[in-house]
């Protein structure tokens, strides 16, 4: 029987003339709606949502239940937030690259030899997916291994050393093995294990209290769930840990992500060129572009560019979307940012 995580669906659409204010009551209303009707239709217990306009967060709520026995979701609570991770990831490679450290030119073989084609694929192709690894995990769903632990090296010895998907460079084709072997990297070039280089390199600078997914799988925080097929909502069991390291192993509550989001459209944390290297597509070795950059997708609607990545893990689903100006300055007109789980 089909595995299928769920999530719940909002949308919000903040005109350009609101920007500097807060939601209106009806905008409010609108998005409470919404909300509390998908999880009534599909039976997703708990939703959370955070909305930023013009640099500021105008809505952090949370509707449902962290589980059956867990109690009231809330605003506070940290949701795991999968793959949206791995921005962070390459947010932090640039900044191992501005400290001479490394460089995203550099090939893999400098720092994983063991790698197959670690001569011919560079950092920067792990981080936007056109190294052609393999991915361990395609499906987002648990597969019969997921019941024992796992570690970055036990990883890359499974999948990072079969034959390559296509030649480097070639094709873009999501790949979490890819972000392995880049975590794996930046622990070699920072010199420290990758959690203390987050913290002290892009946490605490802006005032937010991550945990490591793995460490979310109990009391106190909201539970996974699933379905099967056409079936009633089920809780669903954990991975072991290990699975979800470099590759998706954030975990924070949807207000911390939005302050991500704010340093992003306000281009602090790290140089302005870095946001922009970051969000720029890679252009494939036949010259079309992957409208992926290092770590999240461009993509440009009405006018307007949205830099936005999701996220899957077992049992949640997430999304970010930051919509910026086109105009090149760099500052988001407004920021829609939704977080389920």
């Amino acid at each position: 029987m089909r595995f299928t995580t769920f999530a719940a669906l909002a949308a919000l659409l903040a005109p350009a003339s609101a920007l500097a204010q807060a939601l209106t009551p009806e905008e409010t209303a609108q998005i409470d709606t919404s909300v509390s009707r998908i999880l009534a239709d599909t039976g997703i217990p708990a939703a959370q949502v955070a909305v930023v306009r013009d640099g500021k967060i105008v809505l952090s709520r949370a509707w449902g239940k962290a589980s059956a026995s867990r109690g009231e979701a809330t605003p506070q609570m940290r949701f795991q937030i999968a793959s949206i991770s791995k921005q962070f990831l390459a947010a932090l490679m640039l900044m191992l690259e501005n400290e001479g450290k490394l460089s995203l030119d550099d090939k893999v073989a400098k720092y994983l030899p063991e790698v197959t084609g670690a001569d011919r694929i560079t950092i920067r192709q792990l981080l936007s997916h056109t190294s052609g690894l393999q991915d361990y995990w395609p499906q987002d769903y648990a597969f019969t291994a997921m019941e024992q632990p796992t570690t970055p090296s036990g990883i890359v010895e499974r999948w990072g050393r079969k034959p390559l998907d296509y030649q480097p460079g070639a094709r873009w084709q999501y790949s979490n093995t890819g972000y392995v072997v880049a975590g794996m990297i930046a622990e070699k070039a920072g010199g420290e294990p990758l959690w203390n280089q987050f913290e002290k390199k892009l946490f605490k600078p802006i005032g937010i209290h991550p945990v490591p997914l793995d460490s979310t799988n109990g009391p106190g925080f909201p539970e996974g769930h699933h379905r099967f097929a056409l079936g009633p909502v089920r809780t669903a069991k954990p991975p072991a840990p290990g699975w979800l390291w470099a590759a998706g192993e954030l975990a924070m509550s949807a207000e911390e992500l939005a302050k991500w989001d704010i340093a992003r459209i306000e281009r602090k944390l790290l140089p302005r060129e870095d946001w922009e290297q970051q969000e720029q597509p890679v252009i494939l070795s036949d010259g079309t572009t992957t409208n992926y950059g290092l770590g999240v997708f461009r993509t440009t609607s009405g006018g307007r560019t949205r830099i936005a990545h999701g996220g899957a893990s077992v049992g949640f689903l997430s999304e970010n979307q930051v919509w910026l100006d086109l105009a090149g300055s760099g500052r988001g007109s407004d920021q829609c940012r939704f977080r389920w789980g």
